[in-house]
């Protein structure tokens, strides 16, 4: 520190003085102006100590009042809480008042909207009745509908209310009763009408206008004389006057084995009840028909059954049902389950005494599998229905099985010893005619087993596949083979599939980008005729699934055609209809590449290939829409598809399901179905 004020200080002598010493007389006056700045500095020094003296004191005197003013908020706080808490004391009572009467209100409020509950199901009660003596059997059948939907909307939001509950219930079993029986009347003069059931020969497939006969005319509501017309007036409030499963239970009993299964719609258990009455009066008690030896006779006459009516069902009846939303129900289908209900029932009662004996058990077999081959070969009736409706499930029970396997396995065996104990077992089939055309000398007992054995496969095939695929907890006598068979199948179906549509994929490509938009209109084609970009997948789908089904057992084939249609629909649609657009005549001409030519190659499979190709067939639907319809339904689809109005308190949503319904579109959304409309270039 003092090295460096001695430097500074040298620095200033060196530059004051220099090197003149003559320069020392100016030393005094340096010194005088030394003095006269310290004292500046020391007058300077006392001005700030007295100003910051008077600051500190200003400052302390602030704080000294501020402190002064908190003290004094501080007991107005505690003033002001003594008298809040003094005044919510007295309070209290009026709070307590409050509560007291808010409940009270409360209370009555509920017991205003549970009297409007039991008003409304009152007035839907006297709708109802209004409307059936009045004759007006759609209204009485809508305004049920009421209060069936008020039952589902307490079920749902699981109320408390059980006795508004139960008292609403009791009303729809009461008008049900009723409802039901007038209708049942109406349909059974209308059947009647056309000899209804068709016993002995095939009824008609569409209904003849009947004459006008006032003698045999039964009183209806249904004043027309078409029976056509009747029929689907009657069938259209029989469906609505279905109920809901978990009251559709109560009202009726059943056995275990319909609980099992899905419920039928109330027209077609009316129409099964005449067959149901003539099965139980021939097959049931000790009529000669009833016969325990002969399952054949009871069998047959469900099939001939079948047979007589699937013209008049597909025709007459499943029109109604696509009409009312019920496309995707199969009318065959569901009159089959119900004939196959008939079925279960008497061959579970029959089989507890036919499992004692062993010719009987083997004959019954032998015409339960033909029955069911039967089912699925000529009548196309889906697996999944016949895994839980067929009679073969009766006879792959546990203890049924085991008698099963027991017969066969003694019935090979004495085949066996029968076979190798012949005097011509070890001799060659054509021996007696020339060694040429056997060179190996196969022994006919070779022969014969092999035969023995297929005859084994094909007959356990379609019950061991039956057993693979019920699912149940309970164990069988299969467990360990069914999930190796089960996975066998899977996986060869799965690649047969798998190889297939990447050929089918690779032919489809110049499908793909056809000139969808260049095309002539549908009237400047005098007639249409399959696009050629068509011809190499239709061709590559046509000879693989014919060489398939020439290879593969039907069950297995069926299914493999059932998920080769499923995939091919869904990439025609997303690749082929999603992804490009059409003039007039591109929608014409895919319309009639898809239903003139992909949809019947699929028909020698089934009755109905179309059912099995929904997106594309409800896609050539959209795109073939006359233009009024087609902009009518794109508005309509729009508005349905805008977001709500914030401003609007009480917006009115646009349903467009009905809309579609109209015009046979079930599957695809409201944002598909635009999407599609607005490949059309016409309509953009």
């Amino acid at each position: 520190m003092a090295s460096l004020y001695g430097d500074e200080i040298n620095q200033y002598l060196d530059a004051t003085f220099g090197s003149d010493v003559k320069s020392l007389k100016n030393i005094e006056n340096i010194f005088k102006e030394a003095k006269r700045k310290s004292e500046a500095l020391k007058l300077q020094l006392t001005k700030a100590k007295e100003e910051r003296t008077e600051k500190i004191e200003s400052a302390i005197s602030a704080s000294v009042d501020a402190l002064e003013h908190a003290k004094a908020l501080d007991g107005a706080t505690e003033s002001i809480m003594t008298e809040v808490l003094s005044r919510l004391d007295d309070s209290e009572t009026a709070v307590e008042k409050f509560r007291a009467v808010k409940a009270k209100i409360d209370e009555v409020e509920r017991y205003v909207s549970y009297f409007k509950w039991i008003e409304k199901i009152d007035e839907a009660s006297g709708g109802v009745q209004q409307s059936i003596l009045s004759d007006s059997m759609q209204d009485a059948c809508a305004t049920f509908r009421t209060l069936v939907n008020h039952y589902t909307c307490f079920t749902g939001n699981q109320t408390k209310c059980k006795h508004l509950v139960n008292y609403l219930k009791d009303t729809i079993m009461f008008w049900y009763k009723i409802l039901k029986d007038k209708l049942s009347k109406d349909l059974d003069g209308i059947l009647k009408q056309i000899n209804y059931p068709f016993i002995n020969s095939p009824g008609p497939n569409t209904l003849q206008k009947a004459p006008n006969n006032p003698e045999k005319s039964i009183p209806s509501p249904y004043t027309n004389l078409d029976p056509a017309i009747h029929l689907t007036e009657v069938i259209k409030n029989l469906l609505v006057l279905n109920l809901p499963p978990e009251l559709g239970r109560s009202s009726e009993a059943s056995t275990s084995h319909a609980e099992k299964q899905e419920d039928l719609l109330l027209p077609f258990q009316l129409l099964l009840r005449p067959l149901k009455r003539r099965f139980i009066f021939h097959f049931t008690g000790t009529k000669p028909t009833n016969v325990i030896h002969k399952p054949e006779w009871y069998l047959t006459q469900i099939l001939n059954w079948l047979e007589n009516h699937a013209g008049f069902l597909e025709h007459t009846i499943q029109p109604i049902l696509d009409d009312n939303g019920l496309a995707h129900r199969d009318a065959v289908v569901m009159f089959a389950q119900g004939l196959l209900q008939l079925v279960w029932a008497k061959l579970s009662v029959d089989i507890e005494e036919i499992i004692y004996t062993d010719e009987l058990y083997s004959h019954v077999v032998d015409e339960v599998l033909l029955f069911d081959r039967e089912l699925r070969a000529v009548h196309d009736i889906p697996t999944a229905v016949l895994n839980t409706s067929s009679p073969l499930t009766v006879l792959t029970q546990t203890h049924c099985i085991q008698k099963w396997l027991n017969i066969e396995r003694t019935c090979a065996a004495e085949r066996l010893d029968t076979l190798l104990a012949s005097d011509e077992a070890w001799t060659s089939k054509f021996s007696e005619i020339t060694e040429d055309i056997d060179e190996q000398r196969t022994p006919q007992c070779a022969e014969t087993f092999v035969i023995m054995l297929q005859t084994m496969t094909d007959r356990h095939l379609l019950p061991f596949i039956l057993q693979a695929r019920i699912s149940s907890t309970d164990s069988t006598v299969f467990d360990a083979t069914i999930h190796l068979f089960g996975r066998i199948c899977t996986e060869g179906v799965e690649s047969h599939t798998q190889l297939l549509l990447n050929e089918f994929r690779e032919k489809c490509k110049p499908y793909m980008y056809d000139g969808w938009l260049a095309l002539p209109t549908a009237e400047e084609q005098l007639v249409f005729v399959v696009s050629q970009s068509a011809c190499g997948m239709l061709a590559v789908l046509q000879d693989r699934l014919h060489f398939l089904e020439q290879r593969l057992c039907r069950e297995l084939f069926t299914q493999l055609w059932r998920v080769i249609a499923e995939n091919v629909d869904i990439y025609l649609f997303n690749e082929v209809i999603v992804k490009n657009h059409f003039n007039s005549g591109g929608a014409a001409q895919i319309h009639y590449d898809m239903t003139r030519n992909l949809f019947p190659m699929f028909g020698h499979y089934t009755s109905k290939p179309d059912n099995y190709f929904k997106r594309v067939k409800e896609g050539c639907i959209l795109l073939t829409l006359q233009s009024g319809s087609a902009l009518l339904l794109r508005e309509v689809l729009e508005e349905s598809l805008k977001p709500p109005d914030p401003m609007d308190p009480h917006p009115t949503p646009v349903k467009p399901t009905s809309a579609l319904n109209d015009i046979g579109v079930f599957l695809l959304s409201a944002k598909q179905a635009l999407d599609i409309i607005k490949r059309r270039v016409e309509w953009t």
